[in-house]
């Protein structure tokens, strides 16, 4: 048989194995953020790995237990519980980077059901609102958990300690704004308006961003933060003539649509008597206690108006993520010590800031924190069932515990030629190898020389046969493999066979993370400044800025 039409995966001098998946291009229109990696189908083998099965009986019976697993299956591990039990399924890990990184590897397994609620930006108390887009994919969370069930994949959810921890907008919320429209509609072009208002959008001239609204003759322009683009709703008297989409950099014409579904700009929707009650917690014992801007916002909550909704809205909703979750859905914990000690860290910052703001007169010494304390969210997390902690050393000995026997791969350190060797000598044995790396067409080559032709794929199309090697484009933290009742499967990434992962370049600016580098740093340890290059954090001063006082 000849190089050429040999069954991709085998070996020369050995029976032809069935033949991997076919290689397919990625979509030219992918959005950025989203990867087109897809190792979805590999799940599929696990499915027989007793721990796995009996570990998703009991959840599924709506029992919570404790599974022992490799760092480098955990995100497998999770992918799986959420494609055999389809529920909508949260996965709660440390802090936001371990969150990025969970992300990255979840939409391998489970591609656009895999999002992540981010924690809001900035210090605690903060005047600012966080950048637009984290509102953006916050709202947007809320809005599929709201829809599961609705058909279609349910979501599967990853966020950190603090974006647990930290309030949000009440499900009842969600229901602010038109809701969906739909060509035919009957609606006039005030109430319209008026609902958007309402659902905190902001009316302008032209509508270049999320949350932003604009109203010209019988156009209603409006970018809901749950959809792509903007679209431009056409009335003709008090019917929906037409919805378009549009580009909001040169304002043409995208696309027709039938129907378009615009729900709230804004997390915050407190009632009178919660701003009401918010000002009562917040009144120092004395008014000179305050400054100007301080009492003048106290007086507005007095008034049952939300006057900064960045600092007072966290403070007067108490909803957060977890009441987004209906009956049924999976919450998962990675390692839940870790999970705890971050959210201990994130008390401690926020109450010394909060006393930071209290010795300039810029708050009462009653403010509540802007989040659920540790003990808090302990117990809510303790309230959810079914439930599953993920531990690195949990044996399966413990009650409810089951120990999945992944293991680590083995690494080659660089020595790629004795890598390609070694795993073209376990096809014949029967082993289903996935080789998951950026250099593959390199390491293509090296196979090649081993005997072994193994075309270079951008994802897994169907489960890999008995007997095979798919070569996949790709990166992940890091590879594992599992004995299962059909044989040994294998996934081997840069970790193993380079020694290390080249790390993707976050798409989120994880400088304006603030909160998140202001947990981590002390006064006096060095830092890299963004513009300045290395220096020594000294602290946080307020400086007057315009008519406020910022950080």
């Amino acid at each position: 048989m000849s190089e050429r039409s040999r069954p991709q995966g085998t070996p020369e001098g050995s029976a032809p194995a069935s033949a991997c998946p076919s290689k397919r291009p990625a979509s030219a229109n992918a959005r950025s953020e989203e990867s087109t990696l897809q190792l979805a189908p590999l799940l599929g083998s696990l499915d027989r790995v007793e721990p796995l099965a009996e570990s998703a009986a009991h959840l599924g019976a709506g029992g919570r237990c404790t599974i022992g697993v490799l760092d480098a299956a955990k995100t497998t591990v999770a992918a799986w519980l959420w494609r055999r039990l389809r529920v909508p399924t949260l996965l709660v890990v440390p802090r936001e980077t371990d969150g990025d990184a969970a992300l990255d590897a979840l939409r391998a397994w489970a591609g656009d059901a895999a999002v992540a609620f981010p924690a809001r930006t900035g210090l605690p108390y903060a005047r600012e609102d966080p950048p637009t887009v984290v509102t953006q994919r916050r709202l947007d969370v809320l809005a599929r958990l709201a829809r599961a069930g609705g058909g279609g994949a349910p979501p599967l959810v990853v966020a950190s300690a603090a974006a647990v921890a930290g309030p949000t907008a009440r499900p009842a919320d969600l229901g602010a704004g038109p809701a969906r429209l739909a060509v035919g509609d009957r609606v006039t072009i005030e109430d319209l308006a008026a609902r958007l208002v309402d659902a905190g959008y902001e009316v302008g001239p032209l509508v270049e961003r999320p949350g932003q609204a604009a109203r010209r003759g019988g156009l209603v322009d409006v970018f809901a933060p749950t959809e792509p683009t903007p679209v431009r709703i056409e009335l003709f008297g008090d019917e929906v003539e037409s919805i378009r989409r549009f580009d909001p950099e040169t304002q043409r014409t995208i696309e027709r649509i039938d129907a378009v579904r615009i729900g709230p700009a804004s997390e915050w929707f407190p009632s009178r008597d919660a701003l009401a009650d918010l000002a009562g917690h917040l009144a120092p014992a004395r008014r000179r206690d305050l400054d100007d801007l301080a009492a003048e916002e106290l007086a507005a909550l007095r008034r049952g108006e939300l006057p900064t909704p960045a600092r007072y809205g966290p403070l007067a909703v108490e909803s957060t993520l977890l009441d987004h979750l209906g009956p049924g859905a999976l919450v998962i914990v990675d390692e839940p010590d870790a999970v705890y000690a971050a959210a201990a860290e994130l008390d401690v910052l926020a109450a010394e800031r909060r006393d930071q703001l209290v010795a300039v007169r810029d708050r009462g010494p009653n403010a509540p924190l802007p989040h659920l304390e540790e003990q808090a969210l302990i117990r809510e997390l303790d309230r959810r069932s079914p439930r599953a902690d993920l531990e690195r050393w949990a044996t399966g000995r413990e009650r409810d515990g089951y120990r999945v026997p992944f293991a680590p791969h083995d690494a080659y350190a660089g020595r790629l030629q004795a890598a390609a060797r070694e795993l073209v000598r376990s096809v014949p044995r029967g082993d289903r190898i996935v080789v998951l790396t950026q250099q593959a067409q390199r390491f293509g080559e090296l196979l090649g020389d081993e005997g072994l032709g193994a075309s270079v794929l951008e994802r897994l199309d169907a489960p890999p046969p008995t007997g095979s090697l798919s070569l996949v484009q790709g990166s992940l933290p890091g590879g594992w493999r599992i004995e299962t009742p059909e044989g040994r499967v294998s996934l081997a990434t840069d970790a193993e066979l380079m020694g290390f992962v080249r790390k993707r370049r976050a798409l989120r600016q994880s400088a304006s993370h603030r909160a998140q580098f202001l947990a981590e740093v002390s006064p006096g340890d060095f830092c890299v400044h963004s513009e300045h290059g290395i220096a020594r954090f000294a602290g946080i001063v307020r400086r007057d800025v315009g008519e406020e006082q910022r950080d």
